[in-house]
């Protein structure tokens, strides 16, 4: 195992955590990581224009969940919880600038992607006279 396994900068995992098969654990994050970095990169690449907004949206958004409850689990570890797992402080100052960043892709997505607002009331000419009034 050589204590290669789990998170890049995150404690060691010993190969008898209560996985029966490590490498799949280790599979599954490096494609949830592949999968991350290629849905950041939809969102501002033109070929990210073809995927419906709120399908993009929503997938963001769904990352975005386990992305702060991982976070909140390193922080109150590396704090309040006394290392039990073994995350440091260092390591929730990482975590907690990937989320802000994670957080600012969501963001920008969602601001860049919004229709632009549409006048409310009659719309006046360049006289000033209000279309609809007789």
């Amino acid at each position: 195992m050589e204590g290669k396994l789990g998170l890049p900068g995150g404690p060691e995992v010993t190969g008898d955590n209560g996985h029966t098969n490590p490498a799949l654990d280790q599979f599954v994050l490096a494609a949830l990581g592949f999968a991350a970095a290629v849905l950041a990169f939809a969102t501002i690449h033109a070929a990210g224009r073809k995927v419906p907004r709120w399908l993009l949206l929503a997938a963001l958004l769904a990352a975005l969940v386990p992305m702060g409850a991982g976070e909140a689990a390193i922080v109150y570890d590396s704090t309040l919880g006394g290392g039990e797992i073994g995350w440091t402080a260092s390591d929730a100052l990482t975590s907690t600038v990937l989320f802000v960043l994670w957080c600012a892709v969501v963001w920008g997505y969602v601001h860049r992607t919004r229709r632009p607002r549409t006048a409310a009331g009659p719309v006046a000419d360049a006289t000033g006279v209000q279309e609809g009034r007789e």
